[in-house]
């Protein structure tokens, strides 16, 4: 592969973060994007802070765009912008900046998707990315379509510790979960050349129940699952949502992919009871 320069824009997350450091190991001219630089300068070659639904920085000078850049899906999260706003209106800003600077790859970071969540606001907004990608003339791309990323589950350890763990419908709806750094090894394949579209998920196959039960266990609590039922979720979701539209989005998602098998081919090889072993480890020791 040959040395690129290389625009990660949502460089600060947990699969930007692993694509930045893979880039600068294969040798490829890294820029990061985010919005809190952050610590970023000791892996990226330059560093932008930036916020991408008001404002880009000029692109010039680069060969490809890799955007992992979203809306978080943590629950205490503050911003309460939707989804849309944030993920649609700042990866089209991106697209409309590569366009001006003459790039033309991008490799994009989405969802895998499954007909049970589908028209969830949270999935909409990463299809009008793919959308605009696809109308977009000259442009190679390719968007990368993990199943849940490890991240998205750690708020289950400190849940386990507090002694109970919610499952929607309990808990049997299987999926394959993916570590943040196999994502961005996918990405990484993909940077030059490759096909529109790559599903991927990690190598084991588990019901929510069975994540839940795995928090449990490295943290060595008795295992309590509370099962809540989907549609009062859902109805959670919907009274939440005039005044806070991005937690009643992410309830509505949650409610409905947590009932769904969601299963991907298998790419990534790290498994995630070794990564809330980690997880459980540090946290205890912060």
């Amino acid at each position: 592969m040959s040395a690129l320069r290389i625009i990660v824009a949502g460089a600060s997350g947990s699969v930007g973060r692993e694509a930045v450091a893979l880039l600068k190991k294969q040798g490829h001219r890294v820029t990061a994007l985010s919005r809190t630089a952050g610590s970023l300068s000791s892996i990226a070659d330059r560093v932008i802070a930036f916020d991408a639904t008001t404002g880009i920085p000029e692109l010039a000078g680069h060969d490809a765009l890799l955007s992992t850049l979203g809306a978080s899906v943590a629950m205490r999260h503050r911003d309460m912008r939707s989804y849309r706003n944030v993920d649609y209106k700042a990866n089209l800003n991106l697209l409309h900046a590569c366009q001006r600077a003459g790039i033309r790859r991008v490799v994009y970071v989405s969802a895998h998707i499954e007909s049970g969540y589908a028209e969830t606001a949270y999935i909409r907004a990463h299809e009008e990315v793919v959308n605009a990608l696809s109308s977009t003339a000259g442009l190679s791309y390719t968007v990368i379509r993990p199943t849940g990323i490890f991240s998205a589950f750690g708020d289950m350890i400190d849940m386990s510790r507090r002694g109970a763990i919610p499952v929607i419908d309990g808990g049997g709806a299987r999926t394959n979960p993916i570590h943040q750094a196999d994502v961005a090894q996918a990405c990484t394949n993909f940077i030059e050349q490759g096909p529109v579209e790559v599903s991927i998920g990690g190598p084991d196959i588990l019901s929510r129940r069975d994540i839940a039960y795995l928090a449990f266990a490295v943290t060595e609590k008795r295992p309590r699952l509370v099962s809540a039922p989907a549609g009062l979720m859902r109805f959670g979701g919907t009274v939440v949502r005039p005044f806070n539209g991005r937690l009643g989005e992410l309830l509505q998602f949650v409610s409905k992919v947590s009932t769904v098998d969601a299963i991907a081919p298998k790419f990534g090889t790290r498994r995630l009871v070794d990564y809330f072993e980690e997880l459980a480890r540090v946290t205890t020791n912060a």
